[in-house]
């Protein structure tokens, strides 16, 4: 290519794997919801105005926003090689000022003003009576970059998911995988769906094992609960999007990443949040009211409950002690005030080793001081160690307690069998806060536990005992 051909290249979708339209909407919409009413009104005034209000009202992190790697080689390389490369945008203009300042190479920029919109054909002829006909390069993305292709000298073409335009003959295709199935599979997060094995605690613990009705009812309540929670971990996702893209793990997901679009994103989230509502209807009122509440309380957990320390952790443990009692609404089986208070206290405990995973890989392979939105500092996680052991210690003790009740002797012809269960569960949860302490947990416990060899022997053996405690007689 002639050095004295300059390179144009489009921000939304080409430079940058997202578009700052949505970026700013949705971070605007965070802060506060009355933000969506206002940006309909700012919208009737056009989208111009629409983008420079909400550029003004956001906080996006423009250092964070992900790019097209392979685009950004492009243009820095020719940027290096003596060309003038420009970064031409329907964003804001005030957008575009910000990415001038971050990336040097770019010559120049332009973007939407507020009474202009820098985009199609208004791209089109600016390029052209700023370069001439002919006379400049240009990298788009989508069907309203034609005009502007058409007045360029070459035409470069970043396609996603090997889409084409009829008509053009591109000189160089960048491509691109985005929204794929995979990836849409992969921000549902299935692996997430153990947690939901907690509706079968009130099937399992009161020994229906071959009521059809309830094992029916407890597989509703499981898909119900597996698209709400769906559902959730989109809206964490897209809410987070600034704090996961400088997360080292969390960056790599589908929607901080860009491999998923935000308009996809909050689509796919409304579905499963409905469809998981509409099959909770099948079941009992109590347990749609269940569903309702969960999904509340995540929304208020998401929007400002995470960043008050220690009552975050107990909002945790009720996400599971919902999951429990909403087993026990949808098949009208009781769940008794011993299993409640046993498993508060070993919720408890596995949200503290949650938030001390997450803090532990802050403040000692990231090396920070405090957390961002979060209200902790590296002095806390020894309290948070010791409440979460002692919590541990406390559902073991509620257990042996339930041991020595005459409920026991209801439900088991020879509970003290099941003083087996207690020492296998004081040996598990002490060897993870074992492992915990020495940041070797994942940040999901119940992750780490399903994939641990010895946390699934341990869960092998406790429901082993508890047959053996329902069915051999006493002793």
């Amino acid at each position: 290519m002639s050095k004295n051909i300059p390179l144009c290249v489009d921000l939304d979708h080409t430079f940058a794997r997202t578009d700052l339209l949505h970026e700013t909407f949705v971070d605007a919409s965070r802060q506060n919801p009355i933000n969506i009413l206002k940006s309909l009104f700012w919208l009737s005034k056009g989208r111009s105005y629409l983008k420079k209000k909400l550029f003004e009202i956001s906080n996006i992190n423009i250092d964070s926003i992900p790019l097209n790697q392979e685009v950004f080689k492009y243009c820095k390389d020719e940027s290096k090689n003596g060309r003038d490369v420009y970064l031409v945008s329907a964003s804001s203009e005030k957008v575009i000022d910000q990415f001038l300042k971050k990336h040097s190479f770019f010559t120049d920029g332009w973007g939407s003003s507020e009474s202009y919109n820098l985009k199609g054909v208004n791209k089109a002829k600016f390029l052209e009576s700023k370069f001439g006909e002919k006379n400049f390069d240009y990298i788009g993305d989508s069907r309203a970059d034609l005009a502007i292709w058409r007045k360029s000298n070459k035409s470069l073409l970043v396609s996603y998911n090997n889409t084409s335009f009829s008509g053009i003959n591109f000189d160089k295709v960048f491509e691109v995988k985005r929204n794929t199935i995979s990836k849409l599979i992969k921000t549902l997060r299935p692996h997430q769906y153990s947690k939901n094995l907690l509706l079968f605690g009130a099937l399992i613990l009161s020994h229906n094992y071959f009521n059809t009705a309830a094992i029916q009812s407890t597989l509703l309540a499981f898909i119900s609960f597996s698209l709400v929670a769906s559902s959730i971990y989109i809206l964490n996702d897209i809410s987070d999007l600034s704090s996961d893209r400088v997360h080292k793990i969390k960056k790599f997901r589908p929607i901080p990443n860009g491999e998923i679009t935000l308009p996809i994103a909050i689509g796919l989230g409304l579905f499963c949040s409905i469809a998981g509502v509409g099959v909770s209807l099948l079941l009992p009122f109590k347990f749609s009211a269940a569903i309702l509440f969960y999904i509340l309380l995540n929304i208020f957990y998401s929007s400002f409950l995470k960043k008050l320390p220690i009552f975050d952790v107990l909002l945790l443990s009720a996400f599971y002690m919902i999951r429990l009692q909403a087993g026990g609404f949808a098949t009208d089986i009781y769940i008794s005030h011993w299993l409640i208070t046993f498993s508060m206290f070993i919720f408890l405990s596995l949200g503290f080793l949650k938030r001390y995973s997450e803090l532990y890989d802050l403040f000692h392979s990231q090396g920070l001081s405090s957390s961002k939105g979060r209200g902790y500092e590296v002095s806390d996680l020894n309290i948070i160690l010791i409440f979460g052991v002692g919590t541990a210690q406390l559902s073991i003790l509620s257990m042996i307690l339930y041991l020595f009740s005459e409920n026991a002797s209801k439900y088991y012809n020879n509970p003290k069998i099941l003083f087996l269960n207690a020492i296998i569960i004081f040996y598990w949860i002490t060897l993870i806060w074992f492992k915990g302490s020495k940041g070797k947990i994942n940040q999901d416990p119940v992750k780490y536990a399903i994939t641990d060899k010895t946390s699934l022997l341990c869960g092998v053996c406790i429901i082993a005992t508890l047959m053996l405690g329902k069915y051999l007689p006493a002793i």
